[in-house]
């Protein structure tokens, strides 16, 4: 339960808490493909594989049939995601603000980031396929883009690293017609993509996209849209942060096709306010959602390594 709440009883404030400087809407999980979950392992899709086809060589010959290959992918149940603080009746009187409602935006923000938390895990971690989803599969090492791509050593974000990305699609056969792909930028790697010359090249990009870049926003480029998250921040991200490193201490920039990502749903959100007369009839206020991710296709689901 919160101890710092006294700082807030020195002076009446307006009658709104402001909420410190936080992520509060989740920026990854609105860019996968949403599935209803149950139990422990929940299957997301079944994937039919290429099948090359026949000719027929001869006349009233006998039909040749093909083996056409058959996969699944499933995402597994994790502990649900919570947030729980008391407020305190006599914090909540000598503070003189509305210290149950600023609780309220926190735990809002805490979820919310949790669903973004859950999207990262599901995107680095062992995908499970097979019939009953034993099989585990990796993160594949021809889907990760070098450091030193656009450069002689290990270097940032830049124009070169989203142009291989953009082949790797194509060679994977991933209809870019159809799908919309996406890139999950820390402000470095944004910051880094600007600098690049060819980013914010009026030669690069249309008249109109020029009016975005001279807002200091990042337009489409390639093709790929951008999301700004600052998912190596340990506070926000305290279980994802971790993964988004390789062990050269390289940031692995999260990119993929919105149909290569699924999340599993068993709980949306539950939220509680409840007065405790075992606790000095303070009040809790909780929250709780319980979703898990994964890839779907490994093809359609690579990382940018970045120096920082």
């Amino acid at each position: 339960m919160s101890v710092n709440v006294t700082a807030t009883q020195i002076v009446q404030f307006k009658n709104n808490m402001e909420l410190s400087l936080q992520q509060t809407r989740p920026k990854l999980w609105p860019h996968l493909t949403e599935e209803s979950a149950s139990g422990r392992l929940s299957e997301l899709t079944n994937l039919i594989g290429p099948v090359p086809g026949q000719e027929v060589d001869e006349r009233h010959g006998e039909t040749k049939y093909n083996n056409t290959p058959h996969d699944r992918r499933w995402v597994a149940k994790r502990k649900p995601y919570t947030y729980a603080d008391l407020v305190d009746s006599d914090d909540q009187l000598r503070a003189g603000i509305d210290l149950q409602g600023a609780y309220v935006r926190a735990g809002t923000a805490t979820i919310n980031r949790g669903y973004d938390e859950r999207f990262l895990q599901g995107f680095y971690g062992v995908a499970q396929t097979g019939e009953t989803g034993s099989t585990l599969v990796s993160f594949p090492a021809g889907n990760i883009i070098a450091a030193d791509v656009g450069a002689g050593t290990a270097t940032g974000m830049n124009v070169e690293k989203l142009i291989v990305a953009k082949q790797l699609f194509m060679a994977n056969e991933v209809d870019l017609d159809m799908e919309e792909l996406y890139v999950a930028l820390t402000s470095v790697q944004y910051g880094q993509l600007l600098r690049d010359l060819r980013a914010t090249s009026r030669d690069f990009v249309s008249q109109q996209q020029m009016t975005v870049i001279e807002s200091g926003k990042l337009p489409m480029l390639l093709g790929f849209n951008f999301i700004q998250i600052e998912y190596g921040n340990a506070n926000s991200f305290p279980l994802a942060a971790p993964l988004s490193l390789d062990g050269s201490g390289r940031r692995r920039v999260p990119v993929w096709c919105k149909s290569g990502m699924a999340g599993g749903v068993w709980e949306k959100l539950f939220a509680s306010i409840d007065t405790l007369p075992g606790r000095n009839h303070s009040t809790q206020v909780y929250a709780r959602m319980d979703v898990a991710a994964a890839r779907t296709q490994e093809g359609k689901c690579l990382q940018i390594l970045c120096a920082e």
